[in-house]
């Protein structure tokens, strides 16, 4: 338990500090680079994310498109992959930080949301999100500004 708070901490000192903590593939989309995921124990508040020494600033995004999962997924006790696209208004976003939280239905993320980062085609997952039952889910996706509700529809 003492260990998992302390995993907790590091990973959200790492999401202040805009330090992705592990790398994890999308599925689906034709993504062709691994986005990046980090969790922690809090939503970061609206411009919380302090971004490295010398990076680029991501131009505004205009749009985010759930891209999967774009049918029901079985109750199975698996956690869900959720697949966002962002783009803005020359195409796709690569390098945008996006946040995912549930707003409604059944289930959660670990730690309450999960961050992660566009890949070069402006594709990004939340890899966690744990039904616990069947129903509609609605996630709220934002990124800067803008900010979307997507659903998922976990079947019984």
């Amino acid at each position: 338990m003492i260990a998992r708070r302390v995993l907790g901490a590091a990973l959200a000192l790492l999401l202040l500090t805009g330090t992705t903590a592990c790398a994890a593939s999308a599925s689906g989309g034709g993504a062709s680079a691994a986005p990046t995921s980090t969790r922690a124990g809090a939503a970061p508040s609206p411009g919380a994310e302090t971004p490295g020494a010398g990076a680029a600033t991501a131009p505004a995004p205009t749009g985010i498109r759930l891209l999967g999962p774009d049918e029901p997924v079985p109750f199975d006790g698996q956690p869900v992959s959720v697949v966002v696209e962002l783009t803005g208004a020359d195409g796709p976003i690569a390098g945008a930080d996006v946040t995912f939280t549930v707003v409604s239905g059944p289930a959660a993320f670990p730690g309450r949301f999960e961050a992660s980062t566009t890949d070069e085609t402006g594709v990004t997952a939340a890899l966690m999100l744990t039904p616990t039952g069947p129903g509609d889910v609605v996630l709220r996706v934002a990124s800067g500004t803008l900010a979307s509700t997507v659903t998922v529809t976990v079947a019984p």
